[in-house]
């Protein structure tokens, strides 16, 4: 896996000013959604560095994004207690309440979500999926067959429905690139649906993987 053309990531670099990400994911197409922490509302960047912007209607500044291989995507704020789930057009489909919910990530058909209140993995639908393996600033991130990572100062572990928390790493952050898992000390990573795309970044570094 390599950087993507570095006038490529010089191109998007342009467009996030202005924004304080609390959230950075891609999608299969390789743009860029960004979840500001300062208004509630997400940026979406093109790779040609064009941007969109679209307001949630929330009690306050947003705390998860997720995007579903399907086109689905949802955010989170701990605000409001409340997961909103959106159609590829944007239009409202769901809204869940969730106690404290901080990341989430679509798997399968169901939303697992950190309940930053507990540290648990919870879902709406199906209750608890594993007790205090998360904080407050644990970040989820989906691969193939159910499996979860979860990391965050409480460590890196993968997690499946019905099963013991594996730990990968003793801190980090980690998502899945392909069938293999990134673990990166010094920035964020985020990889597409498809998780053949990963964005690496940070105050100060900003890569798109390929």
């Amino acid at each position: 896996m390599l950087p993507w053309f570095v006038s490529t990531s010089l191109l998007l670099l342009p467009a996030l000013n202005g924004i304080v990400p609390v959230d950075i994911e891609i999608d299969n197409s390789g743009r860029l959604w960004v979840l500001s922490a300062l208004e509630p509302a997400v940026y979406r960047i093109t790779m040609s560095g064009e941007r969109d912007r679209f307001e949630v209607e929330d009690s306050g500044p947003l705390s998860g994004l997720a995007l579903s291989p399907g086109g689905r995507w949802a955010v989170s704020s701990r605000n409001s207690g409340k997961i909103t789930v959106f159609n590829s057009d944007d239009l409202v489909i769901e809204e869940l309440v969730v106690g404290t919910p901080g990341d989430l990530v679509f798997t399968g058909m169901d939303i697992w979500v950190v309940d930053i209140s507990t540290g648990d993995i919870i879902s709406p639908w199906s209750g608890l999926i594993v007790r205090g393996v998360a904080s407050a600033d644990s970040r989820l991130c989906a691969g193939k067959g159910g499996e979860v990572l979860v990391s965050g100062s409480s460590g890196v572990f993968s997690l499946s429905s019905g099963q013991s928390p594996v730990s990968v790493a003793q801190s980090g952050s980690a998502c899945f690139s392909g069938d293999s898992i990134m673990v990166e000390e010094n920035a964020v990573l985020s990889s597409s649906p498809s998780r053949d795309m990963v964005i690496r970044w940070g105050p100060d570094t900003f890569e798109v993987l390929e």
